[in-house]
């Protein structure tokens, strides 16, 4: 099973043979498509070989992304007051809030859950840390939690994640994909020489 990071180097990597694919149709690129699957080949394969793992606080962010689309379910949606809306109805594992606000949605997580369900195996500081640096989570006089209003009472703590974070494209897997490329093109043997030959040892 991919880990969520190279899960999104694979996707790149097929838009990538798709963009190739149409070059060589439209006979814009002078290689087959075999030689185009080829050399994605060499680039996917270098990067899990070089990068099998990335910085906890990297991984980290993966998680409280892969934790709210995967639960969406969990968290009742309430208005900019902390009120409960109408038609709303309680799971059955309340995870927290989802806060419509004018200046920008968010999600208000129970601290229980974020702490012993989305960190578990991490440094739940470190990840609050990166989430504050990277100007996706609300803090109050220092403190990593903040007291708002909820349908629980009226000032309840609670870690609160902007919603940006699931369209965030600030992760590390695009850089290191970027730079991979770049050097697989200007390594030896050459990405063209692999083309040219791609049956060479």
């Amino acid at each position: 099973t991919l880990i969520p990071e190279q899960g999104r180097v694979v996707d790149r990597l097929a838009l990538f043979l798709t963009a190739g694919y149409l070059a060589s149709e439209f006979n814009i690129l002078p290689y087959t498509k075999d030689e185009i699957i080829d050399a994605v080949r060499v680039v996917r394969d270098n990067w899990f070989a070089g990068n099998t793992d990335l910085a906890d606080k990297d991984r980290g962010i993966d998680a409280v992304i892969a934790f709210l689309q995967q639960n969406i379910a969990r968290f009742v949606a309430i208005d900019k007051d902390g009120n409960k809306q109408i038609d709303a109805s309680e799971p059955y594992k309340l995870a927290g809030y989802r806060q419509k606000r004018s200046m920008g949605n968010c999600f208000l997580i129970i601290p229980s859950v974020f702490e012993s369900e989305i960190c578990i195996g991490f440094d739940c500081k470190s990840i609050c840390r990166e989430l504050k640096e990277r100007k996706l989570l609300e803090t109050e006089n220092g403190k990593l939690k903040k007291r708002v209003k909820t349908p629980l009472e009226a000032r309840t703590p609670m870690y609160i994640i902007s919603s940006a974070i699931l369209n965030s494209t600030d992760d590390s897997g695009e850089d290191i994909f970027i730079r991979l490329l770049e050097e697989s093109v200007n390594s030896e043997p050459t990405l063209q020489q692999i083309l040219d030959n791609p049956f060479a040892d």
